[in-house]
């Protein structure tokens, strides 16, 4: 595990990655351990100033937390165990701030496996928190998960918060202006893929239409070179006819004379 606590004027900033109990949970007694040593910690902070806890805590609290929670119950991330301790975590005075925004809101992950194909498929956990001290939920205008960021098995998370004395959650505070920006780039990132996938599509079609049009072609000269074939062989197949020294031509009999002078005779 590691994590940074840093210090501002009204709140603690605590970033964090909660230990994983292993193969076959075969560190759950340690990570119980942990979870117990580090809500001490996050109280003894909260005592003097609400407390922000962001990271990878590796667990599943609920089942709309993963896509395929009845197969999990005993791994890692989503043993009754690990849900008890956080469900703790948040009865000693702490906030999901996400579930506090999206109570019932499937299909919202932030950790999907490389194998599989898992996250094209969007079969994932939210792992990625934000909890809060109860006492500052008033402060966050917004929780929210960045999915369509890549580069990680993890995807970005966002904590939007307001000014102190400002209602966070009012549609005219500084965080909801953040949010809609946010939701805008995401409705602009969705029009993007469906412009790309149109283009694509096109692209497919008109790759399609050269194909046929190729075949066609290349079919008529096929069938060009086998008559220009047929036409050879016909041609080969015509005997010569032996040309004679005299012709007929208009009832006339035209002989050539051995000295090259001409002999005529009319027929009557």
């Amino acid at each position: 595990s590691s994590g940074i606590n840093a210090e501002y004027d009204s709140f603690y900033l605590v970033n964090v990655y909660v230990p994983n109990s292993g193969q076959k949970t075969v560190r759950l007694p340690y990570r119980r351990k942990w979870n117990t040593d580090f809500l001490a910690y996050c109280q003894n902070l909260d005592s003097r100033k609400p407390v922000i806890v962001a990271g990878d805590l590796n667990v599943a609290h609920t089942e709309v937390d993963l896509a395929n929670p009845k197969t999990n119950t005993k791994n890692s991330g989503f043993t009754a165990e690990e849900r008890e301790d956080f469900t703790t975590w948040l009865d000693s005075g702490f906030v999901d701030s996400f579930r506090h925004f999206h109570p019932d809101q499937t299909g919202a992950y932030t950790f999907w496996t490389y194998m599989a194909n898992a996250r094209k498929r969007n079969v994932g956990w939210r792992i990625d928190y934000f909890v809060v001290s109860k006492r500052f939920v008033d402060r966050i205008a917004a929780s929210l998960i960045r999915e369509k960021v890549l580069g990680s098995d993890h995807c970005p998370i966002m904590l939007l918060c307001a000014d102190p004395g400002s209602n966070g959650t009012s549609t005219s505070g500084p965080g909801r202006k953040e949010e809609a920006s946010v939701e805008k780039e995401g409705a602009g990132e969705k029009e993007k893929k469906e412009e790309e996938e149109k283009k694509e599509q096109k692209k497919k079609e008109e790759e399609e239409k050269e194909e046929k049009e190729e075949d066609v072609e290349d079919k008529e000269k096929k069938e060009e070179n086998q008559e220009n074939i047929e036409n050879e062989k016909n041609v080969e197949n015509v005997e010569p006819k032996e040309e004679t020294e005299s012709s007929v031509k208009e009832g006339k009999t035209v002989e050539n004379g051995s000295n090259g002078s001409t002999n005529v005779s009319v027929e009557i």
